[in-house]
């Protein structure tokens, strides 16, 4: 099993968690609220569920229609498990 399979860092099971989106996530910007997030969460493992329940919430939705992971992790969107996404 590769490190991309079975990933150890945080940010990159939150990457792998996070729904696709058209155009793509840009790991960069990601990475940069990523640190943000945690910084404000100080949970890595809360906005990995969430980003788990975001996917699971959009299952289905048009790509397009997806936020893009920087503006999530910004946005502080994990909490917001158990609340509808829009």
């Amino acid at each position: 099993m590769t490190r991309a399979e079975h990933p150890t860092d945080a940010f990159e099971r939150f990457i792998q968690a996070f729904p696709q989106r058209e155009g793509g996530n840009e790991r960069a910007a990601a990475r940069t609220a990523w640190r943000g997030a945690v910084a404000r969460c100080a949970d890595p493992e809360r906005i990995i569920a969430g980003a788990l329940a975001y996917a699971a919430a959009t299952a289905g939705r048009e790509r397009r229609y997806v936020m893009s992971a920087r503006r999530w992790l910004n946005e502080s969107r994990w909490r917001d498990v158990g609340v509808a996404v829009i």
